[in-house]
């Protein structure tokens, strides 16, 4: 189980005016967000590797991606 503290007070307002106690909600929200920032961070590399030239065909490119986001 992991717990996190929150020190800030405006973000603690928002998050009790947001979902009103409704904790499933929220973590269902801030796992998509993870989820999300992860991808982001991912996509953000491959650009950066095709500026630079680091780049795999098609196929093998597709068959990375399936066997890594396929058993989510």
């Amino acid at each position: 189980m992991l717990s996190i503290q929150l020190n800030n007070p405006e973000l603690e307002r928002f998050i009790q005016d947001e979902y009103r106690g409704d904790e499933n909600t929220l973590m269902r929200q801030f796992v998509e967000f993870l989820k999300f920032q992860k991808i982001k961070n991912e996509v953000k590399t491959s650009i950066e590797e095709l500026d630079r030239d680091e780049f795999v065909g098609l196929d093998e490119a597709f068959e990375m991606a399936t066997a890594k986001y396929a058993q989510h």
